[in-house]
């Protein structure tokens, strides 16, 4: 029997690999997807996203789109959240009158509808709500989402 070049031997280990990679190598937007879709749409909100501290959207709700723009206001915002009140938050190209904002969370309405942003060491967690969610009750959803990511390292 003839003997490979182990150059051979190299590619073929390295493409095998990639045919038998775990799935759970794939799990990480996966499950933050499942997580914006059961605990915070599952609750009653009207959309609601998943941010990297980087501003990257990570998971969203179907119709959610944070932009890079958006997500850079957003982020500055935490770092200044004093600054929230002389501006105007917009979220999905809708804009907000912020009525709370501190360095962990930032509340905005219009009208009967709002945003809340909660910041978790690793992530900024997003949840639009419309008329049917009184605000506290929109913050308790997104705040407990929050909660769980900061816990668990997210």
């Amino acid at each position: 029997m003839k003997k490979l070049p182990s150059f051979i031997l190299v590619v073929l280990l390295f493409v095998s690999t990639l045919f038998f990679v775990s799935p759970n190598a794939f799990a990480v937007d996966n499950t933050l997807q499942s997580y914006v879709d059961q605990y915070l749409v599952g609750q009653g909100l009207s959309g609601g996203s998943i941010l990297g501290q980087d501003g990257a959207q990570l998971a969203a709700s179907s119709g959610v789109n944070v932009s890079d723009s958006e997500a850079k206001a957003l982020i500055t915002l935490f770092k200044d959240p004093k600054s929230a009140f002389s501006s105007i938050v917009t979220v999905n190209n809708t804009r907000y009158i912020p009525t709370r904002a501190d360095s962990e969370v930032i509340y905005a309405t219009k009208g009967a509808t709002g945003v809340v942003a909660v910041k978790t060491p690793k992530s900024i967690v997003i949840g639009t709500y419309n008329e049917s969610l009184r605000p506290d009750t929109a913050g308790s959803i997104v705040g407990k989402l929050g909660g769980f990511l900061a816990e668990n390292d997210s």
